[in-house]
């Protein structure tokens, strides 16, 4: 079953292709943050990607390291 960080995740793509909802690349990264935070795994690389090429945030390396990092050691892959 879905269950929040997947539905964060699921908002956060559909801000950022602008399918079902206004393209939003700033909404985007919050929505893929919030699923980030809660351990999320794809929520965790967006998030980092999103910091390491200023998508919807301005870019920050040590933060881009962190959430790729997590991502890495997510037990979820």
């Amino acid at each position: 079953s879905l269950g929040q960080p997947d539905a964060a995740y699921f908002v956060a793509v559909s801000y950022y292709k602008g399918q079902y909802l206004p393209k939003s690349l700033l909404k985007a990264f919050k929505w893929w943050q919030l699923a980030a935070q809660n351990g999320h795994l794809a929520g965790q690389y967006a998030t980092g990607w999103c910091y390491l090429s200023g998508q919807g945030v301005k870019p920050n390396n040590p933060q881009a390291i962190y959430w790729l990092k997590k991502a890495v050691a997510n037990p979820d892959k």
